[in-house]
């Protein structure tokens, strides 16, 4: 027994996740690839490397790992609405990756908003 209330507990959880909220996306690749890190930009046209950090609504790193290499995606939270999924973006920033690092990954289609379909169907 710890003598934790749920209730506070609760609370105390919820309070620091509207605090600071956060996300991310990891892709698993069997191939080896070189350590590397990029910038992103989000737009409807999909996901593009940038430079200017300012306006920069991630980063996606690449690295080795136990079975080969793991990309990694940080949104940025401050730039990151709160609410919609970053499914819809799995898409686009896997075509970066690619494009940026050459990687031999299969094609992926992103789950289905459900927040955004929750939001729609709502009175």
């Amino acid at each position: 027994d710890l003598d934790i209330d749920a209730e506070d507990l609760e609370a105390t959880v919820l309070e620091g996740t509207q605090e600071n909220r956060s996300g991310g996306m990891m892709f698993p690749l069997t191939g080896t690839y070189p350590d590397a890190s990029l910038t992103y930009r989000i737009t409807s046209a999909g996901a593009f490397e940038t430079q200017d950090e300012a306006r920069a609504d991630g980063t996606m790193t690449i690295g080795q790992a136990a079975f080969g290499s793991l990309v990694i995606v940080r949104p940025d939270p401050d730039r990151t609405p709160i609410g919609p999924s970053l499914g819809p973006q799995t898409v686009p920033l896997l075509d970066l990756a690619r494009e940026a690092w050459g990687l031999d990954a299969p094609h992926v289609d992103h789950p289905p908003d459900v927040w955004s379909e929750t939001q729609s169907a709502a009175p």
